[in-house]
């Protein structure tokens, strides 16, 4: 930047740099997805946590709000599924990793945390590296296997060997579009974005041209309504698809079907309520978001 003077002075011209750095943008809005219920004991780890508390929930409320009620519900299952602890997570590493490995990654650690290392010890830091890694994949390559032959066994399927096996699920590798296959990520995103974007039109103009329809008869319709049942509501649950993504809750139909027994009272209170209310626009708002 020059600062040219309009009067007489002796400075010189000045030339300065400013630099503006544009703050990280903060990411506390991130909440991470908490993670499936792959083993039996995730399974009663998460019953036994949402049997606590789900006991606090109160359902008896009649002045409670249903947006509350459900944004309680929802808290409650989230809260039960993340805190499952990290314990459970070395207890699987554990039964993965036999103790003559676990003997040498101690070993190893040892040697680096050594600041001054001799010429023996450097040696011998050299081959645990080694050693340790095809010991690792030697206990991973028996758990694989036994994990396979036991649901063979128990399940008579692979299926649900390869959901334990899985840590984490890859990219999309391609998508058909009408009669062209996509492949890069660019153009599967293009393609998924125009697809839901047809879907969500043709919905919403029939909507639109239904909706005087709808709202004339919505009350009546809602009252002649029989009330919900709980074997009804266990019922679908378990009838949920498993493998599909969450809604803007983040509740994971594995989280639904697994505590079924526990939630069926607590959604049946819910459903009732807003068939009693009569009222579409009482239903929870990260439903609202897809169904209006």
């Amino acid at each position: 930047m020059d600062l040219a003077l309009s009067l007489w002075s002796d400075h010189r011209l000045v030339r300065a740099t400013y630099i503006l750095d544009q703050g990280k943008k903060s990411r506390t809005s991130f909440k991470a997805q908490p993670k499936l219920l792959r083993t039996h004991e995730d399974i009663s780890s998460y019953l036994k946590n949402l049997e606590t508390n789900i006991n606090q929930l109160e359902t008896q409320q009649e002045d409670e709000d249903i947006q509350t009620f459900y944004n309680k519900l929802a808290n409650i299952i989230n809260t039960s599924l993340a805190y499952r602890s990290n314990k459970n997570e070395l207890k699987t590493i554990n039964k993965i990793l036999s103790e003559s490995t676990r003997a040498l990654l101690t070993r190893r650690t040892e040697l680096l945390k050594t600041k001054q290392k001799t010429k023996q010890m450097k040696e011998e830091l050299s081959r645990l590296f080694k050693t340790t890694s095809k010991a690792i994949d030697k206990d991973y390559e028996y758990y694989r296997h036994k994990t396979i032959e036991t649901n063979l066994k128990e399940y008579r399927s692979t299926k649900k060997a390869y959901k334990k096996l899985t840590t984490h699920k890859n990219w999309i590798q391609n998508l058909k579009s009408k009669s062209e296959v996509t492949r890069t990520r660019q153009d599967i995103m293009n393609c998924a974005t125009d697809f839901y974007k047809q879907l969500y039109e043709k919905t919403n103009s029939i909507s639109c041209t239904t909706k005087t329809d709808a709202t004339m008869g919505n009350s009546q319709d809602m009252n002649d309504l029989p009330p919900v049942d709980e074997k009804e509501v266990t019922m679908n649950i378990r009838k949920l698809r498993t493998d599909k993504s969450p809604g803007p809750d983040g509740i994971q139909n594995e989280a639904l079907k697994a505590g079924a027994i526990l939630l069926a009272r607590p959604l049946t209170y819910l459903f009732n309520k807003v068939l009693n209310t009569g009222q579409r626009q009482l239903v929870p708002n990260t439903s609202a978001k897809f169904a209006w």
